[in-house]
């Protein structure tokens, strides 16, 4: 299982700069349980 940290960082690689949650589709929210 991949680590919710792997993917916050891989995130950050593709939301950056600046990386918003906002920016976050919430498919992705709900797979790492940000809800």
């Amino acid at each position: 299982m991949i680590k919710k940290e792997k993917i916050i960082e891989k995130l950050k690689q593709v939301y950056d700069p600046p990386f918003s949650m906002n920016l976050v589709p919430e498919e992705t929210k709900l797979l790492l349980g940000w809800c």
